[in-house]
């Protein structure tokens, strides 16, 4: 699937890419700040929230660890959590 196909699919931009990435400097050093000193461990669900995450990297300024989490919906009520997939990273 192209850019142009993706582009075709989206109807309405809801926050738009530069103020996206501001929220997501600002949320680094917020995070920066308040674990300073103290283990960090950011825990994504997967498949989505690999490229936020590593966005948010980025932005820390302190070492952190990251996991990622698999979750399996059946049905409106009940939700499976598959737990941890992958290997834990220490990032520094």
């Amino acid at each position: 699937m192209s850019q142009t196909e993706l582009e075709r699919g989206v109807s309405e931009v809801l926050i738009d890419e530069d103020r996206l990435r501001a929220r997501v400097v600002e949320l680094g050093e917020e995070i920066s700040a308040d674990y300073a000193g103290r283990d960090l461990l950011l825990i994504g669900v997967l498949k989505g929230a690999v490229f936020f995450m590593a966005d948010l990297m980025r932005t820390l300024a302190i070492p952190c660890e990251i996991d990622f989490m698999a979750i399996s919906s059946y049905g409106a009520q009940t939700c499976r959590l598959a737990g941890s997939r992958a290997s834990r990273f220490r990032i520094r």
